[in-house]
């Protein structure tokens, strides 16, 4: 595998999702998180149909095809909405304060459930990297924490973790656009039963084209081209070394607010970037 070459495209995914992570916020003032998922699996799906009307249809049997509709639940539908969910009820920095955690249990699983070999450079570049998204987010007056926003935030982090380790075992038997594609188009497919529940209808009929907008560009940027990059980078550096570093996402996206705003760097946030660097680093060359 080349490392090298995953970690940067996990990182450069990162840069993606610290961009589509605040888009989400921005939408999620005015609408549900089922809404979000609804629309950005349905917009994100016709793309990869396309694409395997010119290249045909994967040919995949019933085992696969299952752990396919299995992954998308756990990493679009189910996973996604606890973590919105959690977002709505906790704000972003302590929901992403608790889902930083899962790249921790996505080594644990890929440990276990399909054999890759950790090493500790590969463990301390992971606690390297969540102590800098966390010492980022933290702060002292963000104490209080909903129980029920906890508890969807640990929900969302076991099954991202789980969805991850899937895509690794997929990518031993498929193609990374496959994979991507056939994840992407099951989420899509699956998304289109909630259309029937009331509350998403409501939702719906609130967003103007602002809104609708927000969720296309969430979509295409944070579901098509990202996921697809995160797939090619666990091709290449194994899912226990791209999901830690795609996980520099949220300290990232503190870092564009403070270059957009101009706002001076704080300590907190130097020390932060000073150890995402040498966590990425000792990745790199895991």
């Amino acid at each position: 595998m080349n490392v090298q070459l995953g970690v940067l495209l996990a990182f450069g995914t990162a840069l993606i999702w610290a961009t589509t992570t605040i888009m989400a916020r921005i939408f999620l003032r005015g609408s549900g998180s089922l809404s979000l998922n609804f629309l950005r699996l349905l917009i994100s799906a016709p793309f990869y149909a396309v694409l395997f009307l010119y290249t045909g249809f994967p040919d995949v049997g019933y085992n696969i095809l299952t752990i396919i509709i299995l992954s998308s639940l756990a990493g679009f539908v189910i996973g996604d909405f606890f973590f919105f969910s959690a977002m709505k009820l906790m704000g972003v920095s302590r929901s992403v304060l608790i889902v930083t955690m899962y790249p921790l249990w996505t080594i644990v699983f890929a440990h276990f459930l399909i054999g890759r070999e950790i090493s500790m450079m590969v463990v301390l570049g992971a606690l390297l990297i969540i102590f800098a998204v966390s010492l980022i987010i933290v702060k002292k007056e963000e104490v209080k924490l909903h129980p029920l926003g906890v508890l969807y935030a640990i929900i969302a982090q076991f099954l991202w973790a789980l969805a991850v380790v899937s895509i690794d075992w997929l990518l031993e038997g498929l193609q990374v656009y496959q994979v991507t594609g056939l994840r992407i188009m099951a989420a899509g497919g699956i998304s289109i039963f909630l259309l029937p529940f009331p509350w998403i209808r409501n939702d719906l009929r609130k967003l103007n084209w602002k809104g609708y907008l927000n969720a296309a560009l969430i979509a295409i940027f944070g579901i098509v081209i990202a996921q697809y990059t995160f797939t090619l980078a666990i091709s290449y550096a194994g899912s226990e070394i791209a999901a830690p570093v795609a996980e520099t996402s949220p300290l990232l996206a503190t870092i564009f607010a403070k270059l957009i705003l101009r706002e001076v760097i704080s300590n907190r946030l130097f020390i932060s970037v000073i150890l995402m660097v040498l966590g990425v680093a000792i990745m790199m060359s895991a």
